[in-house]
């Protein structure tokens, strides 16, 4: 506890540089607008559909008590960007909305960095446009104040699907450091350093995430999937079985499930768990990975060129990851890299 004290003193102490050195904002936003804004955000980062939906009319609130504020265009944006990993609606769904939102937002306030980094992720997931990409990611990290979600999007988004493992990490942490408090940036963070095979960097970050919210899905999935990479298959299956009872209908917490009892040899309860998530999971990840785990690398295969047909985000957000690696060693990895435009990322992997 005293650890993580000094983790959110360190927080809000990196904030207040922020804040002190930034220019003032030239908008003042009406109280009632602002305050439905944070709402909005606290809602949002629960991470699950019944949130999202609250943290929607939340942002929607602020717009209509302040009509000139930008921030809230941009923070509906993110909401709409997030509803695809989360297993809500596709990208290809969103990506309107979410570029909608955030052209508004930079009509508002063409100041409005958070715009340029949800238009940088949709030109890299959705549109497979890696020079759109680079130059939207250049603007939102070139602002005055990079906020926690403009260095994830661009971890995940670019970095990370580029092959740019460290850099990737690197901007995770410091997400963590200005929102100490967020699980879900914690979990994403321990995920890049699992899935870099820097383990004990992951187990200690999950053991914090953990620390705030025992239950919450995605760490406990992280876990899994570290401990499944680790050989621990007995702690795998424990934190494989708490995060697909907490969020079931996710893919990815079932996918990880069943791969790990197929791995202890109960294939038949493995095999119904598939079953009944039937042939159209959501997102494909999850069964992508069930597969991948299984050493079924052509089934693997088919489903995550239906991934990129469909436009979705894990496609490129785990394409340099390693438990990907025998995907990318395969026979189909030429095709499906071009498929997403990817540049060899062979050279320029990192551990």
């Amino acid at each position: 506890m005293f650890a993580i004290q000094d983790e959110i003193a360190q927080a809000i102490a990196t904030a207040l540089r922020v804040k002190l050195s930034a220019k003032p904002s030239a908008y003042k936003p009406a109280l009632p607008a602002y305050e439905a804004l944070l709402r909005g955000r606290y809602h949002r980062q629960k991470f699950t559909p019944e949130a999202h939906a609250r943290a929607r009319e939340c942002f929607e609130q602020a717009i209509a008590l302040d009509p000139n504020y930008a921030a809230p265009h941009a923070e509906l944006g993110l909401n709409y960007l997030l509803l695809a990993p989360n297993a809500v609606r596709t990208l290809t769904e969103v990506a309107p909305f979410v570029r909608a939102e955030a052209q508004r937002a930079l009509e508002l306030d063409p100041s409005e960095g958070n715009s340029h980094f949800l238009l940088g992720a949709v030109a890299a997931a959705h549109d497979y446009d890696w020079s759109a990409a680079a130059g939207h990611f250049a603007k939102a990290m070139n602002a005055i104040s990079v906020s926690a979600e403009a260095r994830w999007a661009y971890a995940v988004h670019y970095l990370r699907a580029l092959g740019f493992r460290r850099e990737a990490v690197e901007q995770m942490q410091r997400a963590v450091e200005q929102d100490p408090l967020n699980v879900t940036w914690r979990a994403i963070l321990a995920h890049l350093l699992s899935t870099s095979e820097m383990y004990d960097r992951a187990l200690e970050e999950m053991r914090k995430a953990l620390e705030f919210d025992e239950g919450h899905w995605l760490p406990n999935f992280i876990l899994a999937e570290t401990y499944l990479a680790l050989g621990n298959l007995p702690e795998a299956a424990a934190a494989a079985e708490k995060a697909y009872r907490a969020y079931p209908r996710h893919s990815m917490t079932w996918g990880i499930f069943a791969a790990v009892l197929a791995r202890l040899g109960e294939k038949d309860r493995a095999a119904a768990l598939v079953r009944e998530a039937g042939e159209s999971p959501n997102p494909i990840w999850g069964r992508v990975l069930y597969h991948l785990c299984c050493s079924e690398i052509d089934q693997a295969a088919g489903w995550y060129e239906r991934m990129i047909q469909q436009r979705e985000p894990f496609a490129i957000i785990f394409a340099s990851d390693s438990v990907l690696k025998p995907l990318r060693t395969s026979r189909h990895w030429p095709k499906l890299a071009r498929l997403m435009n990817l540049p060899e990322l062979s050279h320029t992997l990192q551990q």
